[in-house]
């Protein structure tokens, strides 16, 4: 069972990465509609700074469930926590399959 806490789009790309005459082209992106999630914060660390410019980076991770019905590969999601309205744009880092529950556990970063 998901205990709704965010929202959860992913970034869809067009398959189109060469022209008709083989030069690459830009890919257009769009966000997907809106599922429901249950976010949990595995790591929250604003206290990290950059080796080169010495500024202090955001380091954070989180652990996403969703129900199977709604899963997408995807290499990059769009989180929105419902309850302070934060968004934030985060890297697919790994997905698996709960078959006991039918959701899918995302790991990103």
């Amino acid at each position: 069972m998901i205990i709704t806490s965010g929202k959860l789009e992913y970034r869809a790309r067009d398959g189109r990465e060469y022209d008709d005459n083989g030069y690459p082209i830009q890919q257009t992106t769009t966000w997907s509609n809106e599922v429901p999630c249950q976010v949990v914060p595995l790591q929250y660390d604003r206290t990290v700074l950059s080796s080169t410019t010495e500024t202090p980076v955001v380091i954070a991770r989180y652990e996403v469930l969703i129900h199977a019905r709604h899963y997408k590969e995807a290499d990059e999601v769009r989180i929105t926590d419902t309850r302070s309205g934060r968004t934030e744009e985060l890297r697919v880092i790994s997905a698996e399959y709960l078959r006991a529950v039918s959701q899918y556990k995302l790991l990103c970063r």
